[in-house]
């Protein structure tokens, strides 16, 4: 009987053991991911300011081209 209970606890804890290993993986898993990922909005932010400087240069100087330039009905 005894050894019956004892069989019983040290399965419990291997199947515990198991899954709290698995645990661990999923969680560093999915912790690298959220490395990746927060890599990349670092990536597209740096990308979406240098986009949206180079617009605003084009549109400065496309206002001051069209300012000197003679409409096209003369």
């Amino acid at each position: 009987m005894l050894e019956n209970e004892m069989a019983l606890l040290k399965a419990r804890v291997d199947e515990l053991e198991q899954r709290e290993a698995f645990h661990e993986l999923t969680i560093e898993t999915l912790n690298q991911c959220l490395i990746d990922q927060q890599q990349q909005i670092e990536n597209l932010k740096t990308e979406l300011s240098k986009l949206s400087t180079k617009i605003a240069i084009q549109a400065e100087d496309s206002q001051i081209s069209l300012a000197n330039e003679r409409p096209p009905h003369y």
